[in-house]
């Protein structure tokens, strides 16, 4: 009763309520349940030691702001994946784990699904599923994309499990293209066309408009890695590479092009809705923006091609991990392994859009040889990259906010951050050797 209640109000949060709503009363729930009002009190008194809830005196019970930020040992938080499953596929995860709650709001839990940079940065946090991952699938390499699985191997140690996967793409809307006068992209974009198409559109439409740039973490990575840049060196190279002078390069020129379109000042927060909208040329991002896409409008079709290349040998990919808190059993994590990667519900994930599925005969069945992209992803297989290198949250927490400073400054002060950046690092390396 105690788990069904807690679900239950869960569930209220996950699907009607947001931070500041009042919950329904506790007598008004214990009648709904036909339960003693301490059963449901017990319940909400665990959710507000948990941060969820606040509970006032005479008032009610009310969603608390930043609930989704809360750690609950109980819940899978499985950022969008949760609405590519079936009634039936949601129904058997919810049997197989009845004290799990499936969420989409909350950004950690027991389990987490979600982006390779985020699970990177904590890493620590998470179980090494190497040997119950080997024991679920012996033939593993020949059953999965190997490169999407290795780079989440860190000295023998898999601490999460790729579930889908997607080149970086540069979408596009040939409607602007064809009305201003600028040439199409193509697979063999490189950098000079690309800034000479933002260009060509910078005179008919405000910076925010023609593509979803911003000064953000994320953003900047993905330029500087698909420019060649790096953080972190590979294993045998030089740990730190942020002050290397092809990231110094590649990061002032992410800034002057800032600058140059007012992105630093005003960018468009809502892009995924405009450019699926018909308001913007050109949007960088994955294969799971399709999704996105068709939820602001269900008719979306666009173009797409790679990412143009900006300097670099390799193309950054998107990544979405599955990864277990340490306090979890061999018996749980082996389950929901079988359960993501089984051919059901990978089949389902490629045909929802979510990326490609790492489960090799699910992503053969999920793209169309007919169809851009899809016809095209395959090939890029053996050049796609997400091997950040950042490996805890302590080195995560200097890039991000250095990286602040990095996209709000001016372009000469650039080398700089990055020098400070790559000294802070260093000494954090050091002490860790300690």
């Amino acid at each position: 009763m105690y788990q069904k209640i807690y679900n239950y109000i869960l569930d209220l949060i996950e699907n009607e309520f947001e931070a500041g709503d009042r919950l329904p009363g506790a007598r008004q729930i214990a009648k709904l349940f036909s339960c003693a009002l301490p059963k449901v009190q017990a319940v909400l008194n665990s959710l507000e030691q948990s941060g969820v809830v606040e509970c006032r005196e005479r008032s009610g019970t009310y969603v608390r702001e930043g609930f989704g930020q809360r750690l609950l040992p109980c819940n899978i938080a499985c950022y969008r994946m949760v609405s590519s499953l079936s009634e039936e596929q949601l129904k058997t995860l919810q049997r197989e784990f009845p004290s799990m709650h499936v969420s989409s709001k909350f950004s950690q839990g027991g389990v987490e699904i979600a982006p390779s940079l985020d699970i990177q940065i904590r890493q620590q946090n998470f179980l090494d599923v190497n040997s119950v991952f080997e024991e679920c699938f012996p033939d593993y390499r020949e059953k999965f994309y190997m490169q999407s699985l290795e780079p989440f191997k860190r000295n023998g140690r898999l601490y999460a499990v790729p579930l889908v996967f997607s080149p970086q793409l540069l979408w596009y809307n040939p409607v602007f293209f064809k009305k201003y006068n600028v040439p199409l992209p193509r697979m063999d974009w490189g950098k000079k066309e690309f800034f000479e198409a933002l260009r060509s559109f910078k005179g008919h439409l405000p910076g925010r408009n023609i593509v979803n740039y911003s000064p953000s973490f994320y953003q900047w990575m993905g330029f500087l890695h698909s420019a060649g840049g790096r953080i972190f060196g590979l294993p045998g190279q030089e740990p730190v590479q942020v002050d290397s002078p092809a990231t110094i390069s590649i990061s002032r020129t992410y800034v002057e092009l800032l600058k140059e379109f007012g992105l630093d000042r005003k960018f468009n927060s809502n892009a995924i809705a405009a450019f699926a909208q018909g308001k913007m040329p050109m949007f960088v991002g994955f294969k799971d923006n399709a999704k996105l896409f068709k939820k602001h409008d269900p008719d979306f079709v666009r173009a797409a091609v790679y990412m143009p290349r900006l300097g670099g040998a390799v193309n950054y990919q998107g990544v979405m991990l599955i990864a277990f808190r340490k306090f979890n059993s061999r018996d749980t994590v082996k389950r929901m392994l079988k359960f993501w990667l089984s051919e059901e519900v990978q089949e389902s994930l490629g045909r929802d859009d979510c990326g490609i599925p790492i489960l090799r005969s699910a992503a053969q069945k999920s793209l169309d040889p007919g169809k851009s992209p899809d016809s095209l992803f395959l090939k890029q297989l053996p050049n796609l990259c997400s091997d950040y290198n950042i490996d805890s949250e302590e080195t995560g927490s200097v890039v991000m906010r250095a990286s602040k400073l990095l996209n709000t400054g001016k372009p000469e002060d650039v080398e700089k951050v990055l020098r400070d950046m790559a000294t802070t690092l260093r000494f954090l390396m050091r002490l860790r050797e300690k």
